[in-house]
């Protein structure tokens, strides 16, 4: 055999070995890719699961013409992708659709694909979740995906088409049905809600609470979610180690009121409600219009509203981003570590028990759920 012949065979056979070497690490890489699906992401499909029905819910119950605020979590390296009559955003690439998507309007969170082409992977199984929603979902008029870990979502009801008006995100954050998680920082406890929720009812102040907020012009899930925090036995003679009274946990000097005046429930929830009233109007432009300034409302009240003007000064903690984030609590330098702790949980805690109340309102299944 003439060596150019033995060169051609060689060089077949090293091109078939080749071929076979790159099928077999395709397979390969799709059963570690099946493995991986059944081990490791059963947990993020349940969590992708709970925000999707939780969306469902809220879209069903907003009225014709109203709008709802929703804060919408994904599983980091998962997309939410809207799809109307069985057509997508132009800028991603799917490597599948839901069949029961097929021509329908659906709203979908779907896993990164694996491959080569790392497309989205929107095809069912355990690598998306997707509900047929009444009418398409949209942003500047047109279908959407996007790619994020936690964003409040401004949504209004059409007769036609759920439109995505406002649109925050909030960087370093991630969350579940019921509780945040920030950079560094363990979840919020929130197990004393249910109990300082019953004690409220049960004692007669969630009516007082609600008439005095709306009054003033504060949400009830917040001034309720503060003082849950303040005072979970709705006690209104307690008095804390600083001298904060009552159910509000307000001090006399702050409300302008005397220690005894202050015992009584209706003046007490009134001072808490003005003093959050005089936050919103000095520190914040005079209203909460996302989550960020909610929680800011929250540092106010428990730390004084002072402290809001040191966040808002650091770099990266400006135009009211998210300031439990790691990257934001400097300005806790000069207390002591439990005194530390205490002041980064206390918003966060507010927070998750804003959300809970405001789903309570909405009539949103299992809301209560610690």
């Amino acid at each position: 055999m003439r060596k150019e012949d033995k060169r051609g065979l060689t060089l077949l056979k090293f091109i078939q070995d080749l071929v076979i070497g790159i099928i077999c690490l395709i397979i390969l890489f799709s059963l570690l890719s099946a493995i991986m699906n059944i081990f490791f992401f059963s947990d993020e499909k349940q969590k992708a699961q709970a925000t999707i029905d939780r969306l469902a819910q809220y879209l069903e119950i907003t009225p014709e013409g109203g709008s709802t605020s929703f804060l919408f979590s994904v599983p980091k390296n998962w997309w939410f992708v809207s799809i109307s009559n069985g057509v997508y955003a132009d800028y991603i690439k799917l490597s599948g659709i839901d069949k029961k998507c097929a021509g329908k309007n659906c709203i979908c969170i779907c896993r990164d694909g694996f491959g080569f082409l790392n497309n989205i992977d929107c095809s069912g199984g355990r690598n998306s979740v997707c509900e047929i929603v009444s009418r398409p979902f949209f942003m500047d008029g047109k279908p959407f995906a996007f790619k994020i870990t936690l964003a409040s979502l401004t949504i209004t009801k059409q007769t036609n088409a759920y439109l995505v008006g406002d649109f925050l995100e909030y960087p370093g954050v991630t969350s579940d049905e019921n509780s945040y998680t920030f950079e560094g920082l363990s979840p919020p406890d929130t197990t004393n809600f249910n109990d300082g929720l019953a004690n409220m009812q049960a004692k007669g102040y969630e009516t007082i609470i609600e008439s005095k907020a709306k009054a003033h012009g504060i949400e009830p899930a917040l001034a309720k979610a503060i003082a849950i925090k303040e005072n979970v036995r709705m006690d209104p003679t307690e008095i804390s180690s600083s001298g904060a009274v009552g159910i509000m946990q307000i001090k006399p000097d702050t409300a302008k009121k005397t220690k005894e005046e202050l015992f009584i429930p209706e003046i007490n929830i009134e001072a808490g409600i003005l003093e959050m009233v005089r936050i919103k109007d000095n520190y914040l432009d005079g209203n909460l219009d996302s989550l960020s300034k909610i929680e800011l409302l929250a540092i106010g009240y428990h730390d004084g509203p002072a402290v809001i003007d040191g966040y808002q000064g650091y770099v990266g903690c400006k135009n009211y981003e998210f300031p439990s984030s790691s990257k934001c609590e400097r300005y806790t330098w000069y207390l002591s570590e439990a005194a530390k702790q205490e002041s980064i949980n206390y918003p966060r805690v507010v927070l998750a028990y804003y959300q809970k109340l405001k789903d309570i309102e909405k009539g949103i299944p299992n809301a209560q759920t610690a």
